[in-house]
């Protein structure tokens, strides 16, 4: 995929996983990453099993979910579930209400940390923030719908929730 600036993910964004581990670049690169493991789920939502298996799933199923993926579609995939084990905690194990925001003020400071230009850093923002609005599409007023499908982010919106559901 291409975006704005005419960068591409490649063809298997999901390779990003085994290149950062086959290295030992995953802990010094994104340590945040190593939350997610042992983080179980609900298996009848998600057989993957924990947290990090499904993250991975995900960021595979993204090269069908949209052909031509920005590198900030790509990382906001990558990050999309990082707010699951504060949430988790902050909740007393009982569930992830709110790792949605959690993991989206994480998710910035990941980006500006790899001082990543600062429309990518607030679009991957956004992704993760709004990723559970799917879940209420039924709910909103029309209103509300229209505008959130007019926002110039909607279609990689979309395609997370595409790869998620994929």
């Amino acid at each position: 995929g291409v975006d704005r600036a005419g960068r591409r993910t490649g063809p298997r964004p999901g390779l990003l996983r085994s290149f950062l581990s086959d290295l030992g670049l995953r802990q010094q690169v994104l340590p945040e990453l190593d939350s997610l493991k042992g983080v179980e789920q609900p298996p009848t939502c998600h057989f993957e099993g924990d947290v990090w298996h499904y993250t991975l799933k995900v960021l595979d199923n993204l090269a069908k979910a949209m052909q031509d993926r920005p590198p900030f579609l790509a990382w906001a995939t990558l990050l999309h579930e990082i707010g699951k084990p504060q949430a988790l905690k902050a909740n007393a194990g009982k569930n992830f209400n709110g790792h949605e925001l959690l993991g989206a003020t994480i998710a910035r400071g990941i980006c500006e940390r790899m001082k990543m230009p600062k429309t990518d850093v607030q679009w991957i923002q956004e992704l993760i923030s709004d990723q559970l609005k799917f879940k209420s599409v039924f709910e909103m007023r029309e209103a509300t719908l229209q505008r959130w499908v007019l926002e110039p982010h909607f279609k990689f919106s979309l395609a997370l929730h595409r790869a998620t559901a994929l």
